[in-house]
C-alpha cells in the first residue's frame, strides 16, 4: 500500500505494533514464580503468537491493539503470579533445515494460562 493512501487506523496501528515490538524485544526474559522462579523467555514466535492466530492467519487489529495494550499487565503477572490456571500440550509439524536439507519435524509446545492472585 503506498504511503499517501494509508488510512489514519493504518497509521496508527502501524504505529502502536512498532510500539509494541520494540517494548517486547526489550523484555527478553522474566523470572516466574509459578514455575519456581524459572524463566520465561520472549522470543520472536511469542510476538508472532500476538499477530497470527495460525501460520498466516493474522488476527483481528482490534485484538492485536489489545494484546499490545496488555503487554506490560503481562510482564507483570509473569513476574508475581504464582499460581497458573491451565496447561494445554500439542505438537505440530514445522519446516526446519538439517544437512541441508529442508525436513518437517515435530515440535512440542506447551501453552500456559495465568490467573492474577
Amino acid at each position: 500500500m503506498a504511503e499517501a493512501t494509508k488510512t489514519v487506523e493504518d497509521l496508527e496501528y502501524g504505529n502502536a505494533r512498532a510500539k509494541a515490538e520494540e517494548y517486547y524485544k526489550s523484555i527478553k526474559s522474566v523470572k516466574c514464580p509459578a514455575f519456581g522462579g524459572g524463566e520465561v523467555f520472549f522470543t520472536s514466535e511469542g510476538f508472532n503468537h500476538i499477530l497470527y492466530r495460525t501460520r498466516k492467519v493474522e488476527r483481528e487489529r482490534r485484538a492485536q491493539l489489545t494484546r499490545f495494550r496488555l503487554l506490560p499487565l503481562a510482564k507483570e503477572l509473569l513476574e508475581k503470579t504464582n499460581t497458573f490456571q491451565e496447561c494445554e500440550e500439542y505438537s505440530e509439524q514445522v519446516l526446519v533445515s538439517r544437512h541441508k536439507k529442508k525436513e518437517w519435524r515435530p515440535l512440542f509446545i506447551k501453552d500456559w494460562g495465568f490467573e492474577d492472585a
